[in-house]
């Protein structure tokens, strides 16, 4: 009745904002698990019984970002969904801005469980509904990417999607470099690595898998299955408008990649309320 309490359990580790979902494994309805999740998307999975949560994992990262204050929603007016997670996305490692923002809403992830290298874990990954927003489509399939090549240099611009799938080959490292700020993959050291923060990575078939969501100040990043993902905010120089994507000391080969100009997701709502900004008019 919301005014006499009785004790349940209690969780050590975690705070602000939990989020508790049954989850299928893969896919099978008939194998859930239970994942609580902290405010700062860190996550647990076990079992839940009705008043306690039980399981013997420690709070295990999936964003080395900078999200805060998750939040999950499964239903909405057109029925039963998967499970959608939002965050707000944070300044990390650099200082406050005060003259636009140091905060914004992640783009829509959805969270799933998958099993990889024998281990379940919480992945993250953004809804179908980005597909909505492509356009200027670019592919390139079976590429070799060699030191000082870059395929992306015809492509200038601050709203992108890129998706990409690599095999490593001989190189020591490969990575994109977005606007000045470098997301890199150790080979040698199995480690993806952006903005100061480094994730273990291993290879998903002898391949690592990369999806980009560039925004004018923010970078989200998804890795193979979605079980690494960087969400940050960064502040480029406006005048550097500049993609690459390169290979450091040997060539590698893109079996597949892909890469989007994205339309804003609000322009239409802005136009039907009688706002234009000045570019939409030339």
């Amino acid at each position: 009745d919301l005014i006499h309490w009785t004790y349940q359990s209690k969780i050590e580790g975690f705070h602000e904002c939990p989020d508790l979902m049954q989850i299928p494994v893969d896919g099978d309805e008939n194998n859930q698990k239970w994942v609580i999740v902290n405010g700062d998307g860190t996550y647990r999975i076990g079992e839940f019984n009705g008043t306690e949560f039980l399981t013997k994992m420690s709070n295990t990262k999936v964003d080395y970002g900078y999200i805060y204050a998750t939040q999950t929603f499964k239903q909405s007016y057109e029925g039963d969904h998967p499970f959608i997670q939002l965050s707000f996305i944070r300044v990390g490692n650099q200082p406050e801005r005060t003259i636009t923002w140091s905060k914004q809403q992640s783009f829509p992830c959805e969270v799933t469980l998958k099993t990889i290298n024998g281990e379940v874990l919480l992945c993250r990954n953004p809804i179908n509904g980005i597909k909505q927003l492509r356009y200027d489509s670019h592919f390139w399939k079976s590429v070799m990417i060699n030191p000082g090549d870059n395929p992306l240099c015809d492509l200038k611009g601050d709203l992108f999607e890129i998706i990409v799938e690599v095999d490593p080959g001989n190189a020591s490292e490969f990575g994109f470099n977005i606007r000045g700020e470098k997301l890199v993959y150790s080979v040698k050291e199995q480690q993806l690595s952006f903005m100061g923060s480094k994730a273990k990575l291993l290879p998903a078939d002898q391949k690592i898998r990369l999806r980009l969501i560039i925004d004018r100040s923010s970078v989200e990043v998804f890795a193979n299955a979605g079980e690494v993902t960087f969400s940050n905010i960064f502040y480029p120089e406006p005048a550097n408008l500049d993609l690459e994507f390169f290979s450091t000391g040997g060539s590698i080969k893109v079996t597949n990649m892909e890469a989007y100009r994205l339309q804003s997701i609000w322009l239409k709502r802005e136009q039907e309320l009688g706002y234009y900004r000045t570019s939409d008019k030339q």
